[in-house]
């Protein structure tokens, strides 16, 4: 895939997680429809990451020094929700298992 190809469709779902994550800030709510923006955000999060992850050392030789941050701090922002998304997915007792297997402390 080209560079521009690569970049485009960052900036694309990019503009979707920005817009899914200011409806899920303004709107939280237990509804169906929040439900679906959730999963709509972490499924957009996933194929940015993917695609950030294929075209990042490229963009970084690529571009000028303000832009080689920007891209970083998004790299650190999707490596933080790929973290979060494991804790969640695989973890539901608490971190990595831990309440589970020491129980809960302080009267919980």
């Amino acid at each position: 895939m080209a560079i521009e190809t690569q970049k485009r469709w960052l900036s694309r779902s990019l503009i979707a997680l920005a817009a899914s994550a200011v409806y899920l800030y303004a709107y939280p709510s237990a509804t169906i429809s929040f439900g679906i923006v959730v999963l709509f955000h972490v499924a957009a999060g996933i194929v940015f990451s993917v695609l950030l992850g294929l075209a990042l050392f490229r963009l970084l030789r690529s571009e000028g020094l303000l832009a080689r941050f920007g891209w970083i701090f998004l790299a650190v922002g999707a490596i933080l929700g790929v973290v979060l998304i494991v804790i969640i997915l695989y973890a539901p007792n608490g971190l990595i298992g831990l309440r589970q297997r020491y129980g809960q402390r302080g009267g919980h």
